[in-house]
């Protein structure tokens, strides 16, 4: 049985059932990040999802172009593992990229031009008003990625082969919309 939205069919996602994929790679259905993405949307009513990310370095657009293209493949190769190439379909990522803006700003400033973007954002994407949207289970008006120098760099400096693995030293900076600077 598959519950229908307008444009968006996802499986009927409850705690206490197993994953409908198939095969379900990780242990249990809590820990697939392919049910948990399905899941959120469906909870959530949403019809797309992906994280908004932010350009705050413009040293060298073709580092930049290297750090989107990885960031798309573990994205693939995380949902192909999950069993879950069925949500690229719904993957609609947000890259805010306007040097004048963002070059060089910090977190809080970062947070700020995503508090105003997701305030309008919900509606025209999800139907939904700001409100609902922020209090989801999914990320995309709650949470951002911020992309630095430094963060470009940990991110490129992870050799070509072992793109597809965890490196303890490559990040990205998470920014909450609601996080207020100490």
């Amino acid at each position: 049985m598959k519950i229908r939205f307008p444009s968006l069919i996802l499986p009927p996602v409850w705690p206490h059932e197993e994953s409908k994929r198939d095969p379900v790679p990780a242990s249990d259905y809590d820990n697939n990040g392919a049910d948990i993405i399905a899941r959120h949307m469906l909870l959530d009513g949403f019809r797309s999802w992906g994280i908004v990310v932010y350009r705050c370095t413009y040293k060298s657009d073709s580092d930049w172009e290297e750090f989107m293209r990885r960031l798309i493949f573990h994205v693939n190769h995380t949902l192909e593992y999950a069993d879950g190439l069925d949500l690229l379909d719904y993957f609609k990522p947000t890259v805010m990229d306007d040097k004048r803006r963002f070059d060089g700003v910090s977190p809080a400033i970062v947070r700020d031009y995503f508090n105003q973007w997701a305030r309008t954002a919900c509606e025209t994407e999800q139907g939904m008003p700001f409100d609902c949207a922020s209090q989801g289970m999914s990320a995309r008006y709650r949470l951002c990625i911020m992309v630095d120098e430094e963060a470009l760099q940990s991110v490129l400096n992870i050799p070509p082969e072992d793109v597809d693995g965890y490196n303890p030293n490559a990040f990205v900076i998470l920014i909450e919309g609601q996080w207020k600077p100490g």
